[in-house]
């Protein structure tokens, strides 16, 4: 990968004009191998290699053009350490949901597509959010990439299950038995690992133990919400069953008043809800249970009531880390 300078501020007639901003911003088009960057006020784009070399070339080339705040999409992982390696540097990152671009995209009518176009798509995107980008916890990247592990084996047990309906000669069935067996031996070996690694930190072995005073949240959501929830304790509630995506949006134009749905959302915490407010909802949650009931009765589908019980729990959960203090019935019916 041939390294580059970015060019002059000077802009040609029918050239991309990116909005003019108060402050220097630069984007990021991410992929396995380069970085395509692009800056507010600046014609030319630049390529580095996703490395650390390229990182060093880019972290000068923004200090020289006056950037403050730089924008990448999420894109899997690949931006996980150039976007470190920024913060640490000073710059204010800024890890935007792909769909964020996309919209910006269709709203220009930008049809054709490069990774030097998106690069000053991301700019001008980053450039008008207004939420400012809070460094993640640097001891949570770790952590993830274990639970990711972890949940790749679930889904994995999973499939071999489904593959053994399939099967009927025994000892083609016992191949297969065997594997579930070691997948789950496994997996409960790293699930064990990973909740040792994490109460190596008092305030995440603090959270995990008043996250599991709650009737329904185990080990394993609690690992989930403290991982891929940092800021639960930290927000209203409402903004928690936003990020969690259980928050009921509304859908109205007009005279017309649609049904409420929701949207968005981290899908693999939503995932680990749903099973612990499920539980919950039907077996040892009080709170869930008369909320499970009152739902049914005045005629809401199950999925809806469910949905309803995982926006309560994320209540609950919410309360619980704010006042650091465990969960009891009369604390969780005022939350």
């Amino acid at each position: 990968m041939v390294d580059g300078t970015l060019g002059s501020d000077k802009r040609k007639a029918g050239s991309w004009k990116m909005t003019e901003h108060n402050i220097k911003v630069a984007g990021v088009d991410v992929s396995k191998k380069k970085l395509d960057v692009a800056i507010t006020g600046v014609l030319a784009t630049v390529v580095v290699t996703n490395d650390e070399a390229g990182w060093k070339s880019l972290e000068k080339q923004l200090m020289e053009h006056g950037v403050t705040r730089v924008g990448m999409e999420a894109t899997g992982g690949y931006e996980a350490k150039v976007a470190s390696f920024l913060r640490k540097a000073g710059f204010e990152v800024v890890i935007l949901d792909p769909r964020r671009v996309h919209g910006y995209r269709k709203m220009m009518m930008q049809n054709a597509k490069t990774d030097a176009i998106d690069a000053k798509l991301i700019a001008a995107v980053t450039a008008l959010v207004e939420v400012k980008d809070c460094a993640p916890d640097e001891r949570l990247a770790a952590f993830s990439e274990h639970l990711l592990l972890i949940e790749h084996l679930k889904e994995d047990i999973a499939q071999h299950k489904t593959r053994l309906e399939r099967f009927s000669e025994p000892s083609l069935r016992k191949i297969i038995e065997k594997e579930i067996a070691r997948l789950e031996k496994t997996r409960a070996k790293e699930l064990y690992r990973l909740e040792s690694k994490l109460r190596t930190h008092g305030d995440f072995a603090n959270k995990i133990d008043l996250l599991e005073s709650i009737p329904c949240i185990g080990t394993k959501t609690a690992i989930a919400i403290v991982i891929l929830m940092p800021e639960l304790g930290n927000i209203a509630r409402n903004k928690a069953a936003l990020l969690v995506g259980v928050a009921p949006l509304n859908d109205d134009s007009g005279g017309s008043f649609g049904v409420r749905h929701i949207s968005g959302g981290r899908t693999r915490l939503r995932g680990a809800l749903y099973m612990a407010a499920f539980v919950g909802a039907m077996r040892c949650n009080p709170v869930l249970k008369a909320l499970y009931a009152r739902l049914k009765a005045s005629g809401k589908p199950h999925k809806v009531s469910i949905i309803a019980c995982i926006r309560k729990l994320v209540h609950i959960a919410n309360a619980v880390l704010a006042r650091n203090s465990a969960w009891t019935n009369r604390e969780a019916s005022a939350a």
